[in-house]
Order: structure tokens, then sequence, then C-alpha cells
């Protein structure tokens, strides 16, 4: 699945096919929604903090099952933790059942200002600060493999490269998307909708969000980075 620079989302099956849209809203429900700024390829959206998000209907990747999100970010030098949360977003506010790709705004769970994933009552933080109005390029993936999936099984990639974790919670990962109320694929938005830390949107602009149901190795994620083609995607040939 990629979230286009265009609004829309378009699901992979084999080959890049059938676009679903992304809704543009705010949380003020005035018909606002992020505005459209240059991205790192083509155009972006930029998030004000103060009710900024993206709504999909699509489910997300549900249990433990292999995934990678990968994104490009830009925060800026003076976000403030309380626009934490969150970048990309689904399932259910339970212990184990969120899935949930932020910049760290609590730091009682690690440093502040660095890549988050967070299942709910659990975590990985990564070590490099984000806040510095740059885009880097993000990524989280969870491994495929015998027996549970949890925590432990969360690389993080910044700017192609992998991630030291800062602090590492132990957790499985359950990410529940069939529960009533489960929270469809959002970009910007917490998916508690009255946290008490970390604020409820985000802050800062994203461009290229792929979500994959795979676990893609580093290479592909560095190929990605680079030429913002997902692996099956062979580049355009422009010779004469």
């Amino acid at each position: 699945m990629l979230f286009r620079s265009d609004g829309s989302t378009t699901r992979a099956a084999g080959a890049l096919a059938t676009a679903t849209a992304a809704r543009l809203e705010s949380l003020a429900g005035d018909g606002g929604g992020p505005a459209w700024v240059a991205g790192r390829f083509g155009s972006a959206l930029d998030f004000d903090g103060a009710g900024d998000f993206v709504a999909t209907d699509v489910g997300g990747i549900p249990g433990g099952r292999a995934r990678t999100v990968a994104l490009w970010a830009k925060v800026p030098a003076d976000w403030e933790p309380s626009n934490g949360f969150a970048l990309v977003s689904w399932g259910t506010m339970r212990p184990g059942a969120a899935w949930q790709i932020s910049i760290n705004p609590l730091a009682d769970d690690g440093p502040i200002g660095r890549l988050r994933v967070g299942v709910h009552t659990s975590q990985v933080i990564g070590t490099r600060d984000l806040r510095d109005g740059r885009w880097h390029h993000l990524a989280a993936v969870l491994f495929d493999g015998a027996g549970p999936r949890d925590t432990t099984h969360i690389p993080l990639f910044v700017d192609g490269e992998l991630e030291t974790a800062a602090r590492k919670g132990i957790r499985e990962v359950q990410t529940d998307t069939g529960r009533p109320g489960a929270t469809a694929v959002a970009l910007g938005r917490n998916m508690d909708p009255d946290p008490y830390r970390g604020g409820r949107v985000f802050r800062g602009a994203l461009d290229e969000v792929f979500i994959f149901d795979a676990a893609l190795p580093h290479e592909a994620i560095g190929r990605l980075m680079r030429e913002n083609l997902p692996p099956g995607n062979a580049p355009k040939d422009t010779s004469p």
C-alpha cells in the first residue's frame, strides 16, 4: 500500500493497483486538513499540529503478521512533545493491539524526538534526534517467523541505516483490526482519542508512506529510500 502525494492510497497485489481514497481531515471539524507542500518526491503533506490528519478506510495489517512501514518525515527543530503522536497508526488501544509509529514524545519511555514504534504499553525507540527540520527516511519492520512476534522482532531504520535502539520493551504484537471501534490506518493522528501525554496530532511533514505486508530486507529499504521504488518495480528507462 502506498499513500501517494496526490492523496490516494494504492494496494499492492503483485503490481501496484487499485486506488483507495484517503481523506484530509481536521479534528476541528472545519473542513480543513493537512496542506500541500514541496516534498522529498513531488508534493508532501504538512500537518499543523493543531488538528490535521489523514483518514482512510484501510484496516491495516493484523495480528503478528510481518510488515514494513516506510516514509519520509520532516520534524521541525522547534517540535514539541505535545505533537509527537503519530506518524502512522492502526489497530486498537489495548496492550499489544496497537501499531503506532511516532516521534517519541515521552521522556519516561526513552529519549524524545527519536523514531518510536509503540504497540500500547511497550515500545521500541531509536537514538537519532530527528528534530532538525530536514527530511529523513524512516522505516520499521516486524519480522515473520515461527512462534509469536514481539517487540524484540522490530528493527528501526533511519536514512537507510539500521538504527540502534535506545530503549526496547517486550510485548507480543497482536495488532487488533477486527474489534469494533478499531482504528483504520491514519496519518498524523494519535490512536488515543483523549491522551493525557503526547498530544493528539503530529506537527511536521510526511511524504511517500509505504505499508507492505512483508518484512523488507535492509537492502530493499535502502533502495526504496534512494529510488522511491518498492520491491519488484524496475526504474524507468530514461535512455534516448
